[in-house]
Formats: C-alpha cells, sequence, structure tokens
C-alpha cells in the first residue's frame, strides 16, 4: 500500500501503448520495451528514487516488528500440530510406540493409495522410457554396497517411474523413522492367546490378504512348509561340503541359509540374528540348524548346532524364520 501510495503519479511509469515509433527514446533515456505489438517506456527521475528510498524506509520498521510476530505464529501452529498429532498418535495402539504408529500409517498411506498399472493404460509402447543409470545408494549396515532406493519402471505412465526419482515423502518417513523412540517389550504371549489374532485386531484394514493356509505355525512340518513353498523357496540351496581341500560336492541335504546376517548390530535387549536351516534330501524333513554366533572379534566365528529335541530348538527355530522374514 505505502509504495503504491508513493509510486502513484503521472511520472512514475508510461502506459501500455500501442506501437507507433520504436525508435524514439523515453525521458531520461531508458530504451522502449516491445513485447508483441505493444510498447513500453519507463520513466526515471531522482524524484522517483526519492519516494521509492523514503518507501523502503517506512516499511523496514514494520518488517522489523512484524518478524518476531511472525516467528512467534510460525511455533505456536508447529506447536499446536505437533500436539495435534501426539493426541492422534495416542488415540490407538496404546501400548506401542511412535515408531510402531507411524510405521503403520505409513504403510497404509502407500498400501491404499496405490493404484495396481494395466497394460492398456501404463505400458505403452510411446510411453517407453528412455535408457538411464539405476537409481542406487549406499546401505549404512555393509560395505561399499549400492542398492535401488525404490522399484523403477520401464514406461514413464506408471506411478513408481518418477516416484523414485527425486524427493520421496514415504521414502524420507522411511530413512528417517529409526530417530523416533522404541521400546522393547518382553511380555510373552499368554497361554491360549493367539499372536496372529493380535496382530490382526491390531493392524486393521493393513493386514494382507491370507492365501497360504498353515494348519500349524510351530512344528518342524511347518517349517519345511515354508522353507518349500513359502516365503523361503527362493532362497533354498544343495548344501556343499569339502570333499577334499579342493573340492566341493553336493552333500545331498537342502538348506535355507541366514547366517550372513549375524553380523548385523541389533538394539540392545535383543538377539542377532542367523541360522543355516537343513533339510533331508529324500524326505524333507529339518535336520538341524546351524547358528553362526556375532564374532567379537574379526578373525573369531563361532557356530552352535541344534537339533529336533534339543532344549532350545523351539527358540533356534524361532530366530531363523525371524532371520529369513528380515531377509526376504
Amino acid at each position: 500500500w505505502l509504495l503504491h501510495r508513493f509510486m502513484a503519479g503521472k511520472k512514475g511509469t508510461r502506459a501500455v501503448a500501442p506501437v507507433q515509433d520504436v525508435t524514439q527514446q523515453p525521458p531520461g533515456g531508458w530504451p522502449v520495451v516491445q513485447a508483441g505489438t505493444q510498447t513500453a517506456g519507463f520513466f526515471f527521475s531522482w524524484s522517483v528514487a526519492l519516494r521509492l528510498s523514503l518507501a523502503l524506509l517506512l516499511t523496514l520498521p514494520i518488517l522489523v516488528l512484524m518478524l518476531p510476530l511472525l516467528l512467534i505464529e510460525t511455533l505456536l501452529l508447529a506447536a499446536l500440530i505437533l500436539m495435534t498429532l501426539k493426541i492422534y498418535l495416542n488415540s490407538f495402539l496404546l501400548e506401542s510406540d511412535w515408531y510402531t504408529k507411524i510405521l503403520l500409517l505409513s504403510y497404509k498411506k502407500i498400501l491404499f493409495s496405490h493404484s495396481r498399472p494395466t497394460a492398456r493404460s501404463h505400458m505403452l509402447v510411446e510411453h517407453l522410457a528412455p535408457k538411464r543409470p539405476l537409481l542406487t545408494n549406499y546401505i549404512a549396515y555393509a560395505l561399499n554396497i549400492r542398492v535401488p532406493l525404490k522399484s523403477e519402471e520401464d514406461f514413464t505412465g506408471a506411478r513408481a517411474a518418477t516416484a523414485a526419482r527425486g524427493f520421496s515423502l514415504s521414502r524420507w518417513i522411511e530413512e528417517n523413522l529409526h530417530k523416533l523412540p522404541m521400546s522393547v517389550s518382553s511380555e510373552r504371549f499368554k497361554a491360549g492367546e493367539d499372536p496372529v489374532r493380535y496382530v490382526m485386531e491390531r493392524i486393521g484394514d493393513a493386514y494382507p490378504t491370507v492365501t497360504t493356509v498353515y494348519r500349524e505355525k510351530l512344528t518342524d512340518e511347518a517349517l519345511t512348509q515354508l522353507c518349500f513353498f513359502g516365503l523361503g523357496a527362493h532362497r533354498l540351496y544343495r548344501a556343499r561340503t569339502l570333499s577334499s581341500p579342493t573340492e566341493v560336492v553336493d552333500s545331498g541335504d537342502f538348506v535355507v541359509r541366514t547366517n550372513f546376517l549375524a553380523d548385523l548390530p541389533v538394539r540392545e535387549g535383543l538377539d542377532s540374528y542367523g541360522g543355516d536351516a537343513y533339510f533331508d534330501e529324500t524326505t524333507w524333513r529339518i535336520k538341524k540348524i546351524v547358528r553362526k554366533l556375532p564374532r567379537q572379534q574379526p578373525w573369531e566365528s563361532e557356530e552352535l548346532t541344534y537339533r529336533p529335541g534339543d532344549p532350545e530348538w523351539e527358540y533356534v527355530k524361532f530366530v531363523f524364520r525371524s532371520s529369513l522374514f528380515s531377509l526376504v
């Protein structure tokens, strides 16, 4: 408003008019600016400069007074948003921490905002993206290993093609979730309590559709089903042994390996990953789990072998299943 009042006047600006003589210069020597069929010339005088300077000087104290007020308003708004977020997060999953709650909300956002691409709408030839290097980044828990940040499609019409490059809110949340406070509960499920139903009731509509039925999840037969027909099928190999210092042969058994996760750091109070599960060649029954212990020194390596019937057999199977799930 002040600038408008001080700059208003006949000599302040020159109105836009049709082009008549573009070679003429307005007073003060400023050139004519031409845009299409119209021109605009700008006057300059010391009186205009003086009025502009006075307007800026009068505006500066107002800005200085407004900045603290603006800062206070910003802080109050941020506090209001954080308070509202806290009230909302404390309204569900009362026994869980913020890490778990925000992780669940982020997954729900990705799950329910996802649209399934089709060949007719997303995979047209004219939508093929140009060749480009795969967008990768170093991982924090390994040495000089790069992995893709997320999936990238070959077609520009697919959502994943643009989501992987540039800023991604979901990726930013995923990379910074570990900064939130976490809690560890050592409370065990009670006798007769169903852990699956417990999780389903809390996750709700984000729980995936069950396509594989396990009559029993904790038996040795269930572990065979998991590794041969379920989550671990693509990690199943023929076990190999050294028949001589220079020759490696198949031992006949099948194996699913997760021991290479044993040295990964874990939070205080949690057990380490690991476990190589060996299955019989003919019956496919579990024969043993060889668990590698975390190294205290780079040159140390210790492994423990557990077989069905051992006192810690059920727990070692749990460690293996957890390691396999984290690996996949």
